[in-house]
């Protein structure tokens, strides 16, 4: 692990002779260590987790401070965009150790003096080094192939020790899975404390922030409607390396904008699990196909947040179902989307999106959507 921790530093270190200059400004690099343990949110994970050595790591981020060159910035409190590189050793040969690269974004909840609270969301694709193998690595039923996605999570403190520097405590949440679409795939969960250093080449100053109010759009006061369709894919968990199956999503919602970029929805889905249709006919006896067509075709309802930042937006849903739960417990959903167009300005606009759906923390499937929205 030293070895890593040195190359961190080096990283660290190499804007004041290097590269640093070439950075614009608002343009910063942090690099950090950590160290947590693999939360255990599960009964049915096999590998004693909880008995582990503390699982050790780092990141490399770079992130550009948003202050007034556009004007969703000032509307969305100048939050920090960027994309994040982290490593994780998991210290035990069944699990090896995770690589994740991923973009995020990070808003400031308050500032006191030097001293400011931040939370921050990323989600991208991660490497597992070691997964399940029914011969070679029957206990490790957390990960179920070397490809997966990768969220992070984070709160904490930015200290202001320095005109260029600020050091960055805070605790983060790790996440790897496959969104079920190869089982077994329970996760892994890493609750880390993480220490980090920020580098500002050109830090932004107070003067430098503008908010421009000439250009700003006013807030919609009607509602906003949306349909979009989605596509997912899942195994279901009854067999391991069985046969794959589409999900099928389509929604309806309509929504108010609580801020000019904030939107607060309702909506309802209907989703089309194949899987368990084929489950319902093969195990039932009596290839009641009407019962299994029932079965199959879930409806939810959902209170849904988007918060717009120019051509991009971040989504979180909670929600239940009318009818036939995958599990008792609500499901969440958090993603992105992309506007070609700006969807705060324009009336009609189409979207693609990417999101992953979750009961608790156990990942149920991933899906890509499309859609438009109307105001």
């Amino acid at each position: 692990m030293i070895k890593y921790l040195q190359l961190f530093i080096i990283l660290i270190l190499l804007p004041n002779n290097s590269y640093a200059q070439l950075l614009p400004k608002g343009n910063y690099i942090e690099g950090g260590i950590q160290i947590g343990r693999i939360y255990k949110h599960t009964a049915k994970i096999v590998i004693p987790v909880n008995e582990l050595p503390p699982v050790l790591g780092g990141e490399l981020s770079w992130e550009m401070r948003c202050f007034g060159q556009k004007y969703w910035h000032s509307l969305s409190r100048f939050p920090r965009l960027g994309f994040i590189g982290n490593f994780n050793a998991f210290r035990d040969p069944r699990l090896g150790w995770g690589v994740g690269i991923m973009p995020f974004v990070s808003m400031r909840f308050f500032k006191i003096g030097p001293v400011e609270m931040y939370g921050r969301m990323g989600m991208g694709l991660g490497y597992v080094s070691e997964k399940w193998d029914g011969y070679f690595n029957p206990m490790n039923n957390l990960i179920g192939s070397h490809v997966n996605s990768n969220v992070s999570f984070r709160l904490g403190l930015g200290i202001e020790a320095h005109k260029k520097f600020d050091i960055r405590p805070s605790f983060s949440f790790t996440h790897f899975s496959n969104g079920a679409s190869q089982y077994p795939n329970l996760g892994i969960n890493v609750m880390s404390f993480h220490l980090g250093l920020l580098f500002k080449n050109s830090p932004v100053e107070l003067c430098d922030f503008v908010h421009n109010h000439e250009n700003m759009p006013k807030r919609h006061k009607g509602i906003r409607l949306a349909a979009y369709a989605g596509l997912g894919m899942k195994e279901i968990g009854r067999t391991y390396r069985g046969p794959k199956y589409a999900v099928t999503v389509a929604s309806l919602e309509a929504g108010m904008f609580v801020t000019v970029n904030n939107v607060l929805k309702l909506g309802a889905t209907h989703e089309y699990h194949q899987s368990e249709y084929d489950f319902y006919t093969h195990s039932s006896g009596d290839l009641n196909f009407e019962a299994a067509t029932r079965k199959a075709n879930k409806f939810l309802f959902y209170l849904e947040d988007e918060i717009l930042m120019g051509h991009f937006s971040l989504i979180g849903q909670v929600g239940y179902y009318f009818n036939n739960p995958t599990q008792k417990l609500p499901f969440t959903r958090i993603g992105f989307r992309y506007y070609p167009l700006d969807p705060v300005k324009k009336s009609v606009v189409p979207y693609i999106g990417i999101r992953l759906k979750s009961h608790a923390i156990t990942a149920e499937y991933f899906d890509l959507t499309i859609g438009v929205a109307i105001k």
